[in-house]
């Protein structure tokens, strides 16, 4: 191949034109710094440091100036797109001001390394615009009331869909992926079992066992076997209380009336029945027990079933009151006998057929306690067992997580969800991408393995745990690298 000698360079070329193509890009290559000797090096230590400091004042300027200048190009990018103009940004201006002005650029890798942590560490340094008063360094906010509920009965087992508690953009992003409306109902599904298992524990039942009626029956007659003994105390003689604790039964009813003799009232006439039968001179301790157990069963059928009316709610509500009137009445009696032994016996088996009544009210013909119920008798100050107040207090501050699953429904394999991935498996395979097409074919489970993540163990105790903030600094740090990588 000839050869052709240009500036004192010998290149080899078909033509003269090839070989004048290699000399320019040889001549445009910037030559390899010669490596210089100690005494070189000494000689020009002042101007390298020189140098250094002056590269350390460019990235002082570019940090301290980051902040701000994120504003200042904001702004003239705003102010580019209403007029068409296409003017400098602020930040490149003052980058291209020093450069002018003799201010050395970072030229090796680590010049520009060093660059950045200046930066950094001076836009850390730059204070915030603050809007208002700031709370204190170790300020701490006060929890909510959903905060609060959700701490006072997750130890139960109950869970909720993250968001509803901390609406993170991680949460929602979770949440989103497993399906909203599918989450909801499998948080629904994990908290019938709790709300359940609840319910069997406050009445001495095992978890595994059924919810029946049949069940709470056969509570009440063994707790009962104690009203056997009792109902040997002989005649009952009323006393004031007992005589105060039926005046209210229509207390309000008899406020109404006074002012307004001809207002139709809720099963006033039943009501006043009830009370005339109960103002008695006195009556024997058996047949006050039967009188109980009479009025209890009628309660709950008036209180209980798909067909309650304002007439029936009133009149199981004053028959339970009546019920526990007598009760009391008769538990006094016990305590003056100078028996402590039967009183005590005597009023566990009391709160226990109470509960049994009370869980029976709440219980649905599927076998499921409904803990809205529950929540009901919360807000009307009603007294509940433990495992029944933390069933009622969860319902009451999250209704839709305590939401019956007869009622919902639980989560499946959408429509939407089958579609896409027949759809993404059918593309896949029609691309010949067989990842497309594991993608496509996962897309069900993954969303089922979400809705898993989001009820989590591990992230429903997140749940409570504050939120963590970035420190004050790291805008400023982030904001100076970030502005330092820009000018390269």
């Amino acid at each position: 191949m000839p050869k052709y000698s240009i500036e004192g360079k010998v290149y080899e070329a078909a033509t003269p034109e090839e070989a004048y193509t290699k000399h320019d890009a040889a001549m445009a290559q910037p030559a390899a710094p010669a490596s210089r000797s100690l005494g070189e090096q000494v000689r020009t230590l002042p101007q390298d440091m020189a140098r250094q400091l002056a590269l350390t004042g460019r990235n002082i300027v570019t940090g301290a100036t980051a902040i701000p200048g994120i504003f200042a190009d904001a702004a003239m990018a705003g102010v580019n797109l209403a007029t068409g103009s296409n003017q400098q940004m602020p930040t490149q201006a003052l980058q291209g001001a020093m450069t002018r002005a003799g201010v050395p650029e970072a030229q090796t890798g680590l010049e520009r390394g060093l660059g950045v942590v200046q930066s950094a560490l001076t836009g850390a340094k730059v204070p915030l615009p603050q809007m208002g008063a700031q709370a204190p360094a170790n300020f701490q906010r006060a929890p909510t009331n959903v905060e609060r509920e959700f701490a006072a009965t997750r130890g139960a087992g109950y869970v909720v869909p993250p968001s509803t508690i901390k609406p993170t953009m991680g949460n929602v992003a979770v949440e989103s992926l497993g399906g909203k409306i599918a989450t909801a109902q499998a948080a629904s599904l994990r908290n019938q079992e709790v709300t359940n298992a609840l319910a069997s524990r406050s009445v001495g039942l095992s978890p595994n066992q059924p919810l029946t009626k049949s069940a709470l029956k056969d509570v009440r007659e063994k707790a009962g076997r104690v009203y056997e003994q009792v109902a040997s105390a002989g005649r009952v003689s009323p006393d004031t209380d007992f005589f105060n604790d039926i005046a209210n039964i229509r207390a309000a009813s008899s406020r109404i009336q006074q002012d307004f003799p001809d207002a139709s009232l809720a099963a006033a006439d039943k009501i006043d029945g009830l009370v005339k039968s109960l103002a008695r001179p006195g009556f024997d301790s058996r047949s006050g027990l039967e009188y109980i157990k009479s009025l209890r069963q009628q309660a709950t059928d008036n209180l209980a079933g798909q067909s309650v009316t304002p007439d029936s709610r009133a009149l199981g509500n004053a028959q339970r009151q009546a019920a526990d009137a007598i009760e009391d009445l008769i538990g006094r009696q016990v305590a003056q006998s100078g028996n402590p032994q039967l009183m005590r016996q005597f009023d566990e088996a009391r709160r226990l057929i109470a509960k049994t009544y009370t869980v029976q009210n709440a219980l649905e013909t599927t076998g499921n306690v409904n803990a809205s119920k529950l929540a009901q008798l919360l807000r009307k100050d009603r007294p509940l067992s433990p495992e029944l107040e933390t069933a009622a207090r969860f319902a009451g501050a999250f209704p839709r997580a305590a939401a019956m699953p007869e009622r919902i429904g639980g989560p499946g394999v959408s429509a939407l969800d089958a579609t896409m991935a027949g759809a993404g498996g059918l593309l896949g395979i029609t691309m010949q991408s067989p990842q497309t097409a594991a993608a496509a074919l996962a897309f069900p489970f993954a969303r089922y393995g979400a809705r898993n993540l989001a009820l989590s163990e591990a992230l429903q105790r997140n749940l409570l745990n504050p939120s963590r903030v970035p420190p004050r600094w790291a805008m400023g740090a982030g904001a100076g690298a970030m502005a330092d990588r820009e000018q390269e």
